[in-house]
């Protein structure tokens, strides 16, 4: 029989909205923008769909731009898209236009 080792570590809380939680699951989504640090490397978040869960470790955490999030990272942050990317951010703002010039954290992380 097989045992793999694993230490035990504290799972941390990162919301996602539906739509990420779908591309989490797909595997098209393996980082996050956010305004605040969430977490550091080596922690790990779960998600949950249809009471599945999924783990993921924060790999590392890097402050950007939203405008280079928007250009070079929107296929890792799950979009097709700049223009999607953008429309999505800008949504979650509530009406708030997004400043591409914003500074925030890049929150990049694996499936365990």
């Amino acid at each position: 029989m097989d045992w793999e080792v694993r230490e035990m570590r504290e799972v941390i809380e990162i919301p996602f909205r539906k739509l990420m939680i779908e591309r989490l699951f797909e595997g098209r989504k393996v980082c996050t923008w956010r305004s605040k640090v969430y977490g550091d490397p080596r922690q790990v978040f779960e998600v949950e769909r249809d009471n599945i869960k999924k783990s993921f470790e924060i790999l590392g955490v890097v402050p950007m731009r939203a405008g280079y999030v928007a250009r070079y990272l929107h296929r890792p942050e799950g979009f097709d898209s700049e223009e999607e990317w953008i429309g999505f951010v800008a949504r979650l703002r509530r009406g708030h236009r997004l400043d591409l010039d914003q500074w925030g954290y890049t929150h990049f992380f694996a499936e365990l």
